[in-house]
Parts: structure tokens; sequence; C-alpha cells
């Protein structure tokens, strides 16, 4: 099991460094699932934007979506995302200190 870091910003506009629960295979598996579901079915793409945040702050105990919403850009929370992918289809531990 690993873990994965990232870099946001908190109401006060102060970046902080959160740190994800210990990644699983069941945190693949719903990945897996996610991606099926947005690809396969009907969906627009805010709903699909909401399912990717929601699995994002899944796999922290310290991020919420209103949190992502609130105080991040979507740039960055796409970064976030594509650094989850990797992590997940890579594996591993994340020992880049702090980096989105």
């Amino acid at each position: 099991m690993s873990k994965l870091k990232i870099t946001i910003k908190n109401k006060y506009g102060e970046e902080e460094v959160r740190r994800s629960k210990e990644i699983t295979a069941r945190d693949y598996r719903d990945f897996l699932v996610l991606r099926k579901k947005t690809e396969s079915e009907e969906v627009d793409a805010v709903e699909v934007f909401d399912l990717e945040l929601e699995f994002i702050v899944g796999l922290f105990e310290d991020v919420t979506v209103d949190e992502l919403l609130d105080y991040t850009d979507y740039r960055q929370i796409y970064e976030i995302y594509l650094k989850v992918y990797e992590h997940l289809v890579g594996g591993g531990s994340d020992d880049e200190e702090g980096k989105k």
C-alpha cells in the first residue's frame, strides 16, 4: 500500500500538503468503476467532474469537495486527477515533496 501527496490552498490562500490514506487495490477498482461509468453511460460534463471530485476526496481524510471547488483552480484539479491516475496505474509511494 502507498500514499499520495497533493498541494492545495486552504481558505486563507495558504498552500498545504495533504497526504492520502493508504491507497489500496480497492481504490484502484473504484477508479476503474468510475472510468467505466463516465465512459459508458450518458453523463454530462458536470456529472463527470462531480464524480471525479468525489473520487479524489475519497482518497483523503482531510480534503473536501467544497475545498477543491472553492480554493482550487480547474487546472490544478485536473493535475491532481492525473496524479491520482498515475499513482493508481503506476503504484508506489509518492516521494515528491509537496508537488501538485
